[in-house]
């Protein structure tokens, strides 16, 4: 009988044992999850936002840059520090425009009211062209190469 009460004891702790050594395990486990967890959901929020910030600081590059090319030209025709109807004028001015301008900005026109068209735009092989659509050209676009001054050149 004494043994009998030795193994009921040796039994009940065993399991006790066993019982205390899963819930340690499974309060631990649940701890170290639930701090993975929120460490995770912490850098996938800085990694979203520095994310978020660098592409909207991109895309307002993208969209500012005409906004200012075409602001200064408004200003420099309404000013009438250039003359839109002169090619000598009109030319070196479209071409320079876009040839400082970021890259992903293609063409940089302007048109009058009486349905003329002038310009420049980044050709195939990344050269400028000056695009011209007037009496001249029937109004249809044609582009032309440029010279060393900026001018027209050839037809492309």
């Amino acid at each position: 009988m004494y043994e009998a009460k030795t193994q009921s004891v040796i039994k009940t702790l065993n399991i006790s044992y066993l019982i205390l050594s899963i819930s340690t395990l499974i309060i631990v486990s649940s701890v170290l999850i639930f701090a993975w967890t929120t460490s995770n959901n912490q850098l996938i929020d800085t990694l979203q936002h520095e994310a978020q910030s660098n592409l909207l600081e991109e895309v307002e590059e993208v969209l500012t840059s005409p906004v200012h090319i075409i602001k200064f030209g408004q200003t420099l025709l309404n000013t009438e520090a250039i003359d839109i109807t002169e090619s000598a004028q009109r030319d070196p001015y479209f071409v320079s425009a876009l040839d400082i301008a970021p890259d992903h900005i293609y063409s940089y026109s302007m048109g009058t009211p009486d349905g003329y068209y002038y310009g420049a735009r980044r050709g195939e092989n990344g050269s400028i062209e000056i695009m011209l659509a007037d009496e001249s050209t029937d109004f249809h676009s044609i582009y032309y190469g440029i010279d060393s001054t900026y001018n027209r050149g050839e037809k492309s």
